[in-house]
């Protein structure tokens, strides 16, 4: 035998093993996104949205997956685990949180929380306290936040756009669960859903208890969705370049087009229930989103692009004349503030007042239920849980570290976005698409509360998770990274 048939077997052997081991980390990673799939659809439900022990746990649950992606899964192939950097104020979020229960002495957290060293001593003091006026709630938080980092930074780094199919699944299947409650009444047998509905806004929630919420995670979904659909339409034009207008046109109008029904589909039907919520917010936001993004992109210049974005503006419209002939109250009829909706103003007004008596480290994440009413001055028989406002509560709870914390995280974003936007072809579509997405987020937190909820955060770690689009997603190609 030689010596080349020597080593042949042996060779035969090293192949089967490789195949072997292919088949177990494809195994591996189907399990993997279903239990994301399984934190995008569970947390939503009302033990993960209004329970706080339902909500640690899909809040571990996404913590142990995104760890085990992000950094396990690299280390045991003896690889260096690399943060992409816009994460980071995610994870810093998470450090404020620690920083707020450390016991300091009393002097420091004058300077800092003059509102916190004013409180009445409680047992055990000493004269040393955490910056936070509820460290139970500030832990919490800072662990869903360090679920929220970690989650974006697993789906990163395996595949984004798996990610944004599945948030666009999750979403799809909210909003069908909410037109099944709707059409059903919202009778006691769905009481088990936290199904609530106000009498002058009759409204599908989906499993949320709160409409604001139902509609934030739509927005979140209807950023996967227009992502997807940016990017197969690009490929599309791209495939069909060489042909003339009209023969183009056949071509994507053709077979073409069942590529894109998938995401048309998707954006439908969580852009119909952000409208049919009855949430003023949530869709102003989703049209200032869509206005702004055609208008950044000079999708109106170009011609064919901006097919899909008609597309998205007629089924808005489409969505505002269903809520106003539906069971909901319209939208329209909604967006001028009367009665008890002119509370808002005064609600943001007492809350930065409150953020002044915490002006560095704030009253501590996930406090503000607990803080808010020693500075609450109008409708004392309401309690308040959030500020109705993401932003106004980050300050509040957050302080000026906070605040910095989120203005970087915003700097950060828009930063990989512009980087996705300068490769060029599938990455700046999907950029494109997925913007819709985020300065619907944006504006929405604005406006009213959607990010405090943990599964509307969880959600948005895995969007924020899929930039910046991979390289190889860059211009002509659009392969995925082989395996």
């Amino acid at each position: 035998m030689t010596a080349v048939e020597n080593v042949e077997p042996f060779a035969l052997v090293g192949r089967r093993g490789r195949r072997g081991s292919g088949k177990c980390r494809r195994m591996a990673g189907r399990i993997w996104w279903a239990g994301v799939f399984l934190v995008l659809v569970g947390a939503p439900l009302p033990i993960g949205a209004v329970n706080t022990e339902w909500a640690m746990f899909f809040g571990a649950l996404g913590l142990l997956l995104g760890f085990s992606a992000a950094v396990v899964g690299p280390v045991l192939e003896r690889q260096r685990p690399v943060v992409p950097a816009y994460l980071l104020p995610l994870a810093a979020f998470a450090v404020l949180a620690a920083l707020q229960l450390l016991p300091l002495p009393r002097f420091l957290v004058a300077l800092a929380s003059p509102g916190r060293a004013a409180l009445p001593p409680v047992p055990g003091e000493a004269g040393f306290l955490p910056l936070s006026v509820a460290p139970g709630a500030t832990l919490e938080s800072g662990l869903l936040l360090l679920a929220a980092f970690y989650l974006a930074w697993g789906v990163r780094s395996r595949d984004s756009r798996a990610g944004l199919r599945l948030l666009l699944l999750a979403g799809v299947t909210h909003a069908a669960l909410a037109f099944i409650l709707l059409e059903t009444g919202g009778t006691s047998s769905t009481r088990v859903l936290f199904v609530y509905t106000l009498p002058e806004v009759l409204a599908p929630f989906g499993s949320y208890a709160n409409k604001n919420h139902f509609a934030g995670l739509m927005l979140i979904a209807a950023g996967a969705g227009c992502a997807l659909l940016a990017r197969r339409w690009a490929l599309a034009l791209r495939r069909t370049s060489e042909l003339g207008v009209w023969a183009r046109i056949g071509a994507l109008a053709g077979r073409g087009a069942l590529r894109l029904l998938t995401p048309v589909v998707g954006i439908a039907a969580v852009g119909l229930s952000v409208f049919a919520s009855g949430s003023r917010g949530a869709s102003l936001s989703l049209a200032v989103a869509l206005v702004s993004v055609v208008l950044a992109a000079g999708l109106l210049r170009r011609r064919l692009v901006v097919l899909p974005v008609v597309m998205v503006l007629v089924l808005t419209g489409g969505g505002v004349w269903l809520a106003a002939q539906g069971k909901s109250q319209s939208v329209l009829e909604r967006l001028v503030p009367a009665g008890r909706y002119m509370n808002r103003p005064r609600l943001w007004r007492n809350a930065l007042d409150m953020a002044l008596s915490y002006p560095v480290a704030g009253t501590g994440l996930g406090t503000f239920a607990l803080a808010f009413p020693r500075h609450q001055k109008f409708a004392p028989d309401r309690e308040f849980l959030h500020a109705e406002s993401d932003w106004v509560q980050v300050t509040a709870e957050g302080g000026a570290l906070g605040l910095g914390l989120l203005v970087t995280l915003g700097a950060g974003i828009l930063a990989a976005t512009a980087s996705a936007w300068r490769a060029g072809g599938t990455r700046r579509a999907l950029a494109t698409g997925a913007s819709v997405g985020l300065v619907a987020v944006f504006v929405h937190g604005f406006l009213d509360v959607s990010l405090h909820i943990p599964a509307n955060l969880l959600a948005f770690g895995v969007l924020v998770g899929s930039l910046p689009w991979r390289a190889e997603d860059g211009p002509g190609d659009g392969k995925r990274r082989a395996t």
